[in-house]
């Protein structure tokens, strides 16, 4: 398991990871009309304006194992005399669940 700083070509796994978490979590909560492709277009246009104008103060991570991105955070860490960090997105592949993955990146975004 390697956590690292997320790149540009990063987007597509951030996609796919908060749709997959959006599309269990809300399944029985919502129609399936609103976690379809108007989400997903929703989505990129989303990731891709957070990594295009990352702040000073963003973290942008993914944690992977053999090559596979397996989740990530976007976290923005409070001014130093306060520290701390608000972690604003966290997912973790459904497949990759129970493992400490979730544990994992915020510990990486709070350092």
């Amino acid at each position: 398991m390697q956590i690292r700083r997320a790149s540009a070509s990063d987007l597509p796994p951030f996609v796919a990871l908060q749709l997959a978490g959006w599309r269990l979590a809300y399944r029985d909560l919502l129609p399936a009309s609103l976690l379809g492709p108007q989400l997903e277009q929703e989505k990129k246009a989303f990731w891709a304006l957070r990594f295009a104008q990352q702040t000073e103060n963003q973290l942008l991570a993914v944690v992977s194992e053999g090559g596979k991105c397996l989740g990530l955070v976007c976290a923005f860490r409070a001014a130093p005399v306060d520290g701390g960090c608000y972690i604003e997105h966290i997912y973790v592949a459904p497949e990759a669940h129970r493992r400490g993955l979730g544990r994992e990146l915020m510990s990486y975004a709070v350092r």
